[in-house]
């Protein structure tokens, strides 16, 4: 399902043509666009799309904390990858659980050499973060492990399914679904005249 989309959309008495790119969401992001995902967003790239050429480049970022070390080193994960984050000893946070919400503002550089990681897609790279918001603090203790999800019961997962809903399995398939469905309003509209009512 590769390929760009155009939209129309009437901003007053202006009219704006942007493309938006469909993606199939693989196990892990591996270099494709994802400019279109940020659009309307706050943050300037995915946690899965930068890479060594993005070097000295100013970036907003958003996500969910996968894991820290160290207390100056914080895994950032998304719907397209992760990243590693370093922060600054004026910086660090130690009230952080796990998959807390966050938005860190910082420029990219290259990892120091020695410490890249072949098995990251952003492993040659890492943030250095200049400022940090706490969008959204989670509990400690999560009653469903979003990493082991196949270790955590249906009808616990089926309860806290906002917190399901985070792993890559779930979001890949919300990701098809979604394309899936765009796919037969196309077919529907373009080809038999579709007239959906909500």
């Amino acid at each position: 399902m590769a390929g760009s989309l155009k939209k129309i959309c009437m901003l007053g008495k202006k009219m704006c043509v942007y493309t938006a790119t469909r993606l199939v969401i693989p196990k892990e992001a591996k270099g494709f666009s994802t400019r279109a995902i940020t659009t309307f967003s706050s943050r300037t790239h995915t946690c899965g799309e930068l890479r060594a050429g993005d070097v000295d480049c100013q970036v907003t970022l958003c996500g969910w904390v996968k894991y820290q070390r160290m207390g100056q080193f914080v895994v950032l994960r998304d719907s397209y990858g992760i990243i590693q984050l370093f922060m600054p000893e004026e910086k660090q946070r130690s009230d952080l659980p796990f998959e807390s919400v966050i938005r860190v503002h910082g420029v990219v550089r290259r990892r120091p050499k020695g410490q890249e990681n072949q098995k990251m897609a952003t492993g040659d790279i890492e943030v250095l973060v200049q400022d940090l918001e706490v969008l959204n603090k989670c509990k400690a203790i999560l009653p469903v492990d979003i990493s082991e999800r196949y270790k955590t019961k249906e009808a616990l997962r089926l309860e806290y399914r906002y917190l399901d809903l985070r792993s890559r399995f779930m979001q890949h398939n919300l990701r098809v679904r979604s394309q899936m469905v765009m796919k037969m309003r196309e077919f529907l509209c373009n080809n038999h005249a579709l007239f959906q009512v909500s």
